[in-house]
């Protein structure tokens, strides 16, 4: 099993790789204030009461004006209905755990001004998403191996949804508070 997980593995790093090239390569620090349209991705397997923490927020930034996509992958064999968002599942991934699914390539293509990754462990169709992502400042949880997935990594012990939305809005104005002193 191991020779196909590393094999697995190796074809998800190559097309992973294939993908980056295409990536816009611009990185623009933005803050809340200035972003005007915010993508979200999420793991919905283990979020548990953290989904409403999410529809909240994704609220919160609709009363702000911003234009706020949601994008969940669950790790089931289908999505459940009635979900209110956007949301693929097993059956949407290669055998490489690369995301295949209109959806998923609209999300990517999307240039939002900012993509926040709120999921807080390895996901390899998230972190694909991310990496690959046509937004212009991508934000996720800290991991040292997965530096290509974003432009900036918030550092937490806590594997707390509502602990990481905290950290980015304060990272965020502090960018924001560096751009307007100068």
């Amino acid at each position: 099993m191991k020779l196909l997980d590393g094999f697995q593995q190796s074809s998800f790093n190559r097309k992973l790789t294939k993908r980056l090239a295409q990536r816009p390569q611009e990185v623009l620090p933005v803050s809340f204030q200035q972003a005007k349209t915010v993508g979200i991705l999420f793991d919905l397997t283990e979020l548990g009461n953290n989904r409403e923490i999410i529809l909240r927020y994704k609220s919160q930034l609709q009363s702000d004006r911003k234009t706020v996509k949601l994008l969940a992958y669950i790790d089931e064999a289908e999505v459940p209905d009635g979900l209110g968002f956007d949301c693929f599942c097993k059956k949407d991934l290669s055998w490489t755990s690369v995301p295949n699914n209109p959806l998923v390539e609209e999300f990517i293509q999307t240039p939002f001004d900012l993509l926040l990754s709120l999921h807080t462990h390895e996901c390899s169709p998230l972190e694909y998403i991310s990496a690959v992502s046509h937004s212009t400042f991508r934000i996720g949880h800290f991991q040292k191996e997965k530096t290509y997935c974003y432009d900036f990594m918030v550092y937490s012990k806590s594997r707390s949804v509502r602990v990481l939305l905290k950290q980015i809005e304060h990272y965020l104005e502090v960018i924001n508070q560096n751009k307007s002193s100068k």
